[in-house]
């Protein structure tokens, strides 16, 4: 789950919002520091979802998302990033209908921007995406803005809302089985697919690590050469001690990987046993010095290989459970993730509260996001949270993000939300005098 190499967003603005309001996200200051969080308040009628919606729909700049963007009223919207690329939409005469749009991959390559005009009569007619696809100056600006940033999250406030998915069954066209297999959908649990999604991405990431790990390991060649070395000169008193304290160390630092199934400590368990009941001064104990040396030196490797699935998981797991109550969210490489009641039974996503819903679609999004470094705009994140829940939620979403440096816009009428951030990160509109 590496993290893409588009540049962090430095700076959105907006003008015209509604025709009335403007917005300025500042991720990163004059002084240099950087917020990855930005709370957005405002009353309603304020324009917040209708501004979350032009951001996402300028970033993605598909020509479904370029004729979302021509009914939203906006005037102007900038989005600036870190190395000096920016991407703009401009209306000069309106807040709706056609607009201009601009892309600057970078501030080296500022003389070679790209724009292109979005004339609202080119949609109407069924062919316009093939029309908008094959334009020359559109695929030149969806290239730039492919390098330039990935599309966003969007995660309105239908996010646990059942959606439908058609199957994927087709007959004869023109035939009546053709047309009943069309209107025959069937429903999908979004909570329960992001769950096997994250399930997915933890688990691909453990599976990276123990690969990196097999590399070159090498293990059972360099106990043989450690063997065919001959005798060691380490006396037997010298041999117990570093095998003690090297066992130790592994037990130690390995029994929180153990914990996800990540890591299997039995044999080392069991070593250690053998070797605390050996005599003091067993003459084997600097053959075995030597012939284990490689082999805990291997399982060392490895552990440090995992850590960052490890960091991953973790974050995961333990900031949901900060959250339930009754019931719990476990994790193993073996059986993936589960959600548990008190007694030991499985439970169904479906089957979760409104909030426990709401909680698992925001975290999920976050830590899929943190693959990739996307942008998050989330609507009204405090949808069926209880006020404690509500005051820990921006936290947790930062800190299961915090690999990818996922950065957050959130619209959000809750004081409690807002009290859980420091008050500079709170942008409200400015409206003319």
């Amino acid at each position: 789950m590496a993290a893409s190499n588009h540049p962090p967003v430095r700076r959105i603005s907006a003008d015209g919002v509604l025709g009335e309001f403007s917005y300025d996200f500042k991720f990163t200051n004059n002084s240099g520091n950087n917020s990855r969080m930005k709370v957005l308040y405002a009353e309603n009628g304020r324009g917040k979802t209708n501004l979350l919606n032009a951001i996402a729909a300028l970033l993605a700049g598909t020509p479904d998302d370029l004729q979302d963007l021509i009914e939203v009223p906006i005037s102007r919207l900038a989005i600036e990033f870190e190395n000096g690329g920016y991407i703009e939409m401009l209306r000069k005469e309106s807040t709706v209908g056609s607009f201009e749009m601009r892309i600057s991959p970078s501030e080296e390559q500022s003389e070679g921007g790209i724009s292109v005009y979005v004339d609202a009569s080119d949609f109407p007619g069924r062919l316009y995406r093939r029309i908008w696809e094959e334009k020359k100056e559109y695929v030149k600006f969806r290239s730039e803005l492919e390098r330039l940033s990935l599309a966003p999250v969007y995660i309105g406030d239908d996010r646990i809302s059942t959606t439908f998915e058609e199957k994927a069954e087709y007959g004869r066209a023109g035939s009546a089985r053709a047309a009943n297999n069309r209107a025959n959908k069937r429903t999908v649990d979004p909570v329960a697919q992001l769950i096997e999604r994250v399930e997915g991405a933890l688990t691909r990431s453990a599976i990276f690590g123990i690969s990196e790990k097999s590399r070159g390991t090498g293990v059972y060649s360099k106990i043989t050469q450690a063997t065919l070395k001959g005798a060691s000169s380490v006396s037997t008193n010298e041999a117990r001690e570093s095998l003690e304290t090297e066992l130790d160390g592994l037990l130690q630092d390995g029994k929180p990987l153990e914990l996800y199934g990540l890591l299997s400590l039995g044999q080392v368990e069991e070593i250690r046993q053998q070797i605390s009941r050996a005599r003091r001064n067993a003459r084997p104990l600097p053959v075995l010095l030597q012939i284990l040396e490689p082999y805990i030196d291997s399982l060392k490797s490895q552990i440090e290989s995992l850590r960052p699935a490890y960091a991953r998981i973790n974050t995961f797991v333990t900031g949901i459970n900060k959250f339930l109550d009754r019931k719990t969210l476990k994790f193993s490489l073996q059986e993936g993730v589960r959600l548990e009641g008190r007694d030991g039974e499985s439970i169904p996503p479906a089957s979760l509260s409104s909030g426990e819903r709401h909680l698992l679609s925001l975290m999920s999004q976050a830590v899929l996001a943190a693959g990739e470094r996307r942008l998050l705009l989330i609507d009204e994140p405090e949808i069926s949270l209880g006020i404690d829940w509500q005051r820990m939620l921006l936290p947790e979403l930062l800190k299961c993000s915090q690999e990818g440096s996922v950065q957050f816009i959130v619209a959000s009428h809750s004081v409690q939300v807002m009290n859980s951030i420091p008050f500079d990160q709170i942008v409200q509109p400015e409206e003319p005098e």
